[in-house]
């Protein structure tokens, strides 16, 4: 148990695992199966084509010495990274090595997903105040055998740093943004849900060995093709202790505070709660990693999770690994 990768939901409780009752797992101890992608013997020719770039904008160095304009654009720093892979059976050679033909018919697509990233920056010579923001939009469509797979993934996020002195740190995140799944043969799986939510984090950090912080963390949800409603309450703390060359040791606990306004037996539920439940939630998590001789390392880990109206789950692990 615990060594899939996806948890099975008996959604319409008749007993029966059916292909649209399977979500990937999100914690350890429901990682109980595995997702195979069986091929079959039908095949045809297929174009293939594959583009990745990124382009950095960073101003010279020596703006940072000068005065008006220039020092102010020397704050700023921006990177765009786009990739794209596709996959058709267009006839056409020059059409199906064109990475820009991002819409498609379906008749002739196999697959295609695409990946674009915007990023600016802000940040003081003295590095004390950072502000960046974040653009994110994924796309991909895939032709299984019983239909089309749509997934569409958007997000707006602006972080901000603080370095307050050498061992307190203060960070901040804004975000908003969308996801979409959209499932031919399995209309009942469809969702389009918007998103918005912020946190804070304090972290203190006096010296190499030791780190601890604490966050605070909302975050609403709505589908807008159906009538379902989430609202989430996150406050945490992590500790981290590092004894050099030896190992090290990182603890974290969350408490989460959900509510939501529909029956949770659906996909869109286990997509809006995220694996847990409305109500209270814990979660727990013990990392510890030991070096025990030049080449072998030992890692032990727990998680722990209970949910309002559900007993306590404990997963644990262990592993060694031998360096030559």
């Amino acid at each position: 148990r615990g060594q899939g990768t996806h948890t099975w939901t008996d959604y319409n409780e008749n007993g029966i695992k059916e292909l649209d009752e399977f979500e990937p797992a999100i914690f350890p101890d429901q990682a109980n199966y595995i997702r195979i992608m069986i091929p079959t013997d039908d095949f045809i020719r297929t174009r293939s084509n594959q583009l990745s770039q990124t382009v950095r904008i960073t101003p010279p160095a020596a703006w940072q010495n000068s005065e008006g304009l220039r020092k102010l654009l020397s704050l700023f720093s921006g990177q765009t990274a786009f990739q794209t892979t596709q996959k058709t059976d267009l006839t056409d050679l020059l059409a199906g090595i064109n990475p820009f033909r991002l819409n498609l018919a379906d008749t002739s697509l196999i697959n295609i997903s695409s990946s674009l990233r915007n990023t600016i920056s802000f940040q003081l010579p003295d590095r004390r105040v950072a502000v960046e923001y974040l653009n994110q939009n994924n796309r991909s469509k895939n032709l299984l055998v019983n239909g089309f797979d749509t997934r569409k993934m958007r997000s707006d996020a602006i972080t901000g740093r603080f370095t307050a002195t050498s061992a307190v740190t203060l960070k901040s995140r804004m975000e908003t943004g969308n996801k979409a799944y959209e499932s031919e043969f399995f209309p009942g799986r469809d969702f389009d849900i918007t998103m918005f939510g912020g946190g804070l984090a304090v972290s203190f950090q006096p010296g190499f060995d030791l780190q601890t912080s604490l966050h605070l963390r909302l975050k609403n949800q709505e589908n807008l093709l159906g009538t379902e409603k989430s609202g989430q309450r996150n406050v945490g703390t992590e500790l981290s202790y590092t004894i050099p060359s030896r190992g090290n040791i990182s603890v974290r606990a969350d408490y989460f505070h959900i509510e939501y306004n529909a029956g949770i037996n659906s996909p869109v539920a286990w997509e809006m709660l995220e694996g847990l439940r409305p109500g209270n939630n814990l979660t727990l998590m013990v990392q510890w990693q030991q070096n025990i001789t030049g080449n072998l390392q030992l890692s032990l880990n727990y998680n722990g999770r209970t949910s309002e109206g559900t007993g306590f789950i404990h997963t644990g692990g262990m592993q060694a690994r031998a360096f030559f």
